[in-house]
């Protein structure tokens, strides 16, 4: 593997996790939020911009493609955030400049050329934590002026070349410590223009760069105030008022103290019109103004009183036209106005009335389209607009009547993609664009649907040990399983082989046969047997030494038999029989001592209560209870007999509320019950009567919610519940009324979704699996939104399911799951998702031949950084397993993505020989079910990709290698040797592989077809 090294480098420190046999313990025999990109300037041709990842919101460029997008530098290391603003690209587009906030040195001025090097700090104006606060930056001559607030001379001009020499102030306006405030700073006719404030007052000054040629140009009583400053050509227009003579009012200047004065005085005397959007247009000025009879509307001037006419009274009378909402490429303005009838559209001008209309109704209507993000863009202008039958969406006009054009569904039907900050940069547009996939990420266009595209996603059984009831106990999985020669017992395991064994509470093949683990992470607690105790509870800190005797309830070799162990308040609750007057009744047994209480005989007599359901809520324990007088209903305790009493009788008399799902949710608890009148619907409680009520009835009146399988993340609960529109969906609520709400409808009407293992994770979200009745079982996720309830993924394209439906865990507390799936190609397989379709991938290989896969996968429980679970790979039987979230160096390869097709319908694989462990010198990659006879060359490249091309994909990220060439035999099979060499600084890395097959019927141009791709992990 020498002609890889390259890549190996690239891959290093970013490897997959693998997973790993842990021990065949028995003989054989039957046993899924965006980067929120923001600020796009063109640097050179290439999008710099703002996005927010785990580094935080930082600076990131991209050329718009995958390999082409990452972070320029993490200015504020970690998760912190420098939060870049005001981002300014130099005229000659050889630096950006910007503003940014690093802890010690404040918000001050910095540069970027789109590289590491390139991007530094250019001046901490005020040194130390303090910050200068640099603003209003604008290119002009070879780098930028900015207003800056330094001690020595107060807020001024300042500019800066990039360099720490080349920044300076400009001219200290107002001297000494004394600000001069400048503001609205604008370049044109290569000088800049700006308002200050000095002995005159508030004036306008131009400046063309140096002291000397910086000066004041108005001289008005009382300060004219310039603001709304607007460069066409060499002239600059802004608002100025003259105390004494007029109100607020529109002034030009041509940057000589004599040619600059008021342009028109629209409402004569001192009143003032209400003044905007100001933009070039021709050799004039496009802005908006209400003069107080018309409203808001278009006007144009070429700075003339004469040639100050409005361009239209859009919204006839007092009603306003415009809505300050229009951009200019120079010769045409496009905006958005309502003329009453079609609410607001898009309209264009030219300067002049009859070069003034609406460009589009894209929403017939009063409602309108409302557009909006409009951008100049070659050939015309992009803007999003809301259409019923679409949703939020890109459009495309070139600015003339009748010439409006969807670019692209981004979200495809009534689904939005809310594109955001559309610019024009090189040959391609770049916004943003919000899909489930994905979360709001940066896209990119040339105004053709073809041409768009997201730039970057910047994040039979044979043989067995039967293991079962997996947990956690320190850095220690603890389960059970048959050991061939002690039985059915406790073992723990650091998820090694020789770390994993079996602990022998029984001696002899008998087993004590743990059942009822109960975890809080530390600790796991069991009921085992001992010869000397009889069936008592055990506790484990995850070792051999640490696993004991925690409660013996009768002492000797009598047996309380504990079930239903639950942990609540720092002690253990369970049903036990400790007295032979009673059945099994409630106990607490204190965490620290393993004393046993009784909590009553709630059922009086040998019959039992059937306590179940110990959840703490606020500083009582809750269960569930029957007695004779009321049935099974809500009791609580505070650990003793006398403080344990029934809480609320939900369904009066001996018919039982068939309360289920207690679930702590803050410091009380949800669950489901059965009350007259109501059904079984949304209940909570804080473990008192008077704080016992009913949350939501969600199917009102007596059909029932039947509200199940509670989740619990964010401040809210997920749940599952039938509502009288929707049928049975996902729900949410924040433990008010108001605040539950039914958040899916998979399924459309009254038809019910079949929803399962829901899974919280950190974040407020939650995964889970559905069939929307077309698809089969998939991975679904929530954040707690209507819109952010969607499919990740449809994994097993068509109708069969990717997600075995009660193997769904969190991974970890990374905000990913895990999952046992299926993508049609692989058999089943471990997969890890963390919201999107492209983060669903599957992790490694089970199964020893391509395409066979598990047999069983269950239980995954994270312990760390790593996942352990069971699974059966068709060799061993069910066995414990351990997935490294870390990659660890564990040698593995799976597939990934899929082929295309070509000559005969035939499909390109890709497969492995052998495992790409260090010194197997047989490593390689193979190719089945191509073209006899063809030509095939296998590329590696250190990432992964999606790049549609046609009907194909591209898997493999630029930069790739072609490893090798091979010429498919008769069969259509080749392979290319690996080798890959005992080197241990090569542990842990990942490549990814892909063929391309020559083939004159190929999907690929109608040259060649593609396999799907191959990950490889390089371990021992």
């Amino acid at each position: 593997m020498a002609n890889l090294r390259p890549l190996v480098a690239l891959a290093l420190a970013s490897a997959l996790p693998g997973q790993t046999l842990i021990r065949d313990l028995g003989a054989p025999g039957s046993g899924n939020p965006g980067s929120n990109p923001t600020d796009f300037v063109d640097l050179g041709g290439v999008a710099v911009f703002v996005a927010t990842t785990e580094h935080g919101a930082e600076l990131w460029r991209s050329n718009g493609t995958p390999s082409g997008s990452r972070l320029i530098k993490d200015i504020a290391p970690g998760t912190a955030s420098s939060q870049p603003l005001n981002l300014v690209a130099t005229t000659a587009g050889n630096l950006v400049f910007f503003t940014a906030t690093v802890d010690g040195v404040g918000r001050e001025l910095w540069r970027t050329d789109g590289t590491a090097q390139g991007t530094f700090l250019v001046h901490d104006t005020i040194p130390g934590p303090a910050s200068g606060t640099p603003s209003n930056l604008v290119a002009f001559g070879n780098g930028c002026a900015y207003t800056c607030n330094e001690p020595s001379t107060g807020s001024e001009i300042w500019f800066s070349d990039g360099s720490l020499a080349g920044t300076r102030v400009l001219l200290d306006l107002a001297p000494g410590t004394a600000s001069s405030a400048p503001n609205h700073l604008a370049v044109g006719g290569g000088r800049l223009w700006f308002s200050a404030l000095d002995a005159a007052g508030l004036e306008l000054w131009i400046s063309d760069g140096t002291p000397a040629g910086t000066s004041r140009l108005t001289d008005v009583p009382g300060s004219l105030a310039p603001s709304s400053i607007t460069t066409v050509g060499s002239r600059a227009f802004f608002t100025g008022r003259a105390a004494s003579t007029t109100g607020t009012e529109l002034y030009v200047s041509d940057g000589t103290p004599t040619g600059t004065g008021l342009v028109i005085d629209l409402v004569p005397g001192t009143g003032s019109p209400t003044l905007s959007t100001f933009l070039p247009l021709g050799q004039g000025l496009y802005f908006e103004a209400d003069d107080g009879v018309h409203g808001n509307e278009p006007w144009f001037t070429d700075g003339t009183a004469a040639g100050t006419v409005p361009l239209g009274d859009l919204a006839p009378g007092s009603a306003s036209g415009a809505s300050r909402n229009a951009v200019s490429d120079g010769n045409v303005v496009v905006f958005v106005a309502n003329d009453g009838v079609s609410g607001f559209e898009a309209w264009r001008t030219d300067g002049t009335v009859a070069g003034t209309t609406r460009i589009a109704d894209l929403r017939p209507g009063p409602n309108g389209s409302s557009p909006n993000n409009l951008a100049p863009v070659s050939g015309g202008f992009v803007f999003s607009a809301t259409v019923d039958s679409i949703g939020n969406e890109l459009w495309f006009t070139d600015g003339t009547p009748g010439n409006a054009r969807l670019v692209l569904d981004l979200v495809s039907g009534i689904g939005s993609g809310n594109p955001r900050g559309p610019v024009q940069i090189g040959g391609q547009v770049f916004f943003s664009c919000s899909t489930a996939a994905t979360g709001r990420e940066p896209w990119i266009t040339d105004t053709t649907a073809a041409g768009t595209r997201l730039a970057a996603d910047l994040r039979g059984p044979i043989g067995g040990s039967s293991p079962a009831d997996l947990r956690v106990a320190g850095n220690h999985a603890l389960f059970v399983a048959n050991d061939p020669a002690a039985g059915r017992e406790p073992f723990v395991s650091d998820g090694t082989p020789t770390g994993t064994n079996a602990i022998d509470l029984l001696p002899g093949p008998g087993g004590s046969n743990p059942t009822e683990p109960v975890s809080d992470g530390v600790h796991t607690w069991f009921v085992a047997s001992s010869p000397t105790t009889g069936r008592e509870v055990f506790r484990s800190d995850g070792t051999a030494g640490g696993t004991t005797l925690f409660s013996d309830s009768i002492p000797g070799t009598g047996s309380a038999s504990p079930r239903g162990l639950a942990l609540a308040g720092g002690d253990i609750y369970c049903v036990a029989r400790t007295m032979t007057a009673e059945g099994y009744e409630p106990h607490r047994i204190d965490g620290v001592s393993g004393t046993i209480h009784s909590l009553g005989d709630l059922n009086p007599g040998t019959s039992q209560s059937s306590a179940a359901q110990f959840t703490t809520a606020g500083n009582r324990v809750v269960f569930v209870a029957s007695s004779p007088a009321t049935g099974v209903e809500l009791w609580g305790t505070d650990g003793t007999a006398a403080g344990t009493a029934l809480v609320a009788d939900l369904f009066p008399g001996t018919t039982s509320s068939s309360i289920t799902g207690l679930t702590v949710f803050g410091n009380r608890a949800v669950f489901s019950a059965n009350s007259p009148g109501l059904g079984t619907e949304l209940w909570i409680t804080d473990g008192t009567s008077n704080g016992t009520a009913l949350l939501a009835d969600i199917h009102p009146g007596l059909p029932s919610g039947s509200p199940q399988g509670f989740a619990v993340t964010g401040g809210r609960v997920f749940f599952v519940a039938r509502s009288p529109s929707n049928g049975t969906e996902l729900h949410v609520t924040d433990g008010t009324t108001a605040g539950t709400m039914v958040l899916s409808d998979i399924r459309p009407g009254l038809t019910s979704t079949q929803i399962s293992d829901l899974v919280a994770v950190p974040g407020g979200r939650v995964f889970f699996v559905a069939d929307d009745g077309a698809s089969g079982d998939e991975l679904y996720t929530s954040d707690g939104t209507v819109a952010g309830t969607v499919r990740v993924r449809d994994l097993y394209p068509g109708g069969g399911s990717g997600v075995l439906r009660g193997t769904l865990a969190a991974a970890g507390t990374s905000g990913a799951v895990v999952f046992g799936g299926s993508d049609g190609g692989d058999g089943l397989q471990i997969w890890l998702s963390d919201g999107t379709a492209a983060g669903t991938v599957q992790a490694g290989k089970i199964g020893p031949d391509p395409g066979s896969g598990a047999i069983e996968l269950r239980d995954f429980t994270s312990v760390g950084s790593r996942i352990f679970f069971f699974a059966d790979d068709g060799v061993t039987g069910l066995e414990p397993w351990v997935l490294d979230l870390n990659g660890g160096a564990i040698p593995f390869t799976s597939s990934y993505g899929r082929g295309c097709r070509g000559t005969g319908n035939l499909e390109p694989s890709i497969g492995a020989v052998g495992l790409p462990a260090l010194g197997n010198s047989g490593f390689g990659v193979r190719v089945a079910d191509g073209l006899a006879g063809a030509q095939s060359l296998l590329n590696v490249a250190a990432a992964p990709t999606q790049i549609l091309v046609g009907s194909c994909r591209i898997l493999v990220a630029a930069p790739l290698i072609t490893a090798g060439v091979s010429v498919l035999d008769a069969t259509g099979r080749g392979q290319v040797g690996l080798g890959v060499p005992q080197d241990p600084a090569l542990l842990g890395a990942q490549l990814f592989a892909q063929w391309v097959v020559l083939d004159p019927n190929g999907s690929l141009l109608g040259i060649a077809t593609l396999s799907d791709g191959l990950r490889i992990q390089i371990g021992q």
